[in-house]
């Protein structure tokens, strides 16, 4: 089992870096700290997003597919775009049940409106994430599966991708994300038979996730979302992660 890109609901994810406001004006009078302060603060515009998520984290062993995990939780995500267009997105997500995944992740990126209802975010990241599941199986080969009570993956990702923001009339918007990430694990079982354990693994692969967004009004909004991260080495070891995610965003 190898490296690990993963849920990001998301991005699993993820998710909602929709319509980050208008485009900001920069403000000229620079007379005294406070408008320093303004130029820094109060022209950013973005997105804070809160969502109940839901995960499905299946291991792979020489594509053979594994035992699915099952696991909800929550994802805070943050959009802010400066009024010169660019922009930073941060991220968290935790997740319990047969073991538990935590993630944590910022992307940096530019901001290009084109027209009224388009727009792109071209972005680079990087991320850490944690995976503990419970009671796994792994099959090698059919009819034969290696067991380990658990199983622990720790992962550094950078990525590039790119966010596509669709506005259609003034209450909804749609977001395709798309991100190439490469992982860089270290793996642990408990059944210290396998052999991927103790290794240090490279893995790479594409997450990716659409978004469905209502806004109630100029402030708040509603979301869907639906993410899958899928990440495998050279000999087909990996992990692949699904996840839905159903929250709250507040525009500023």
């Amino acid at each position: 089992m190898k490296k690990f890109a993963f849920i990001m609901a998301a991005a699993i994810a993820v998710s909602s870096y929709a319509v980050c406001a208008e485009d900001a004006e920069t403000t000229n009078d620079t007379s005294n700290w406070y408008d320093v302060l303004d130029v820094v603060y109060k022209d950013v515009h973005g997105k804070v997003d809160l969502g109940a998520a839901t995960m499905l984290i299946e291991n792979k062993y020489a594509d053979n597919r594994g035992k699915l995990t099952n696991m909800t939780g929550g994802r805070l995500a943050a959009t802010f775009v400066y009024p010169n267009g660019f922009t930073i997105k941060p991220s968290v997500l935790a997740g319990f049940g047969e073991g538990h995944i935590y993630n944590g992740g910022i992307a940096i990126g530019w901001y290009l409106p084109i027209g009224n209802n388009l727009r792109f975010i071209p972005n680079i990241a990087y991320s850490m994430s944690y995976l503990k599941t419970k009671n796994i199986e792994i099959h090698p080969a059919p009819g034969f599966a290696i067991a380990s009570e658990e199983a622990s993956i720790q992962s550094r990702v950078p990525a590039i991708g790119v966010d596509t923001i669709v506005k259609f009339g003034d209450k909804w918007a749609a977001t395709l994300v798309l991100q190439y990430a490469w992982s860089h694990s270290k793996s642990h079982f408990s059944n210290a038979a396998l052999p991927q354990d103790g290794k240090r693994t490279e893995s790479r692969g594409l997450n990716s996730a659409i978004n469905l967004e209502y806004f109630i009004d100029d402030s708040w909004s509603t979301s869907l979302t639906l993410g899958i991260n899928d990440a495998n080495d050279n000999e087909l070891n990996g992990v692949t992660g699904r996840g839905v995610i159903i929250g709250a965003g507040y525009r500023f």
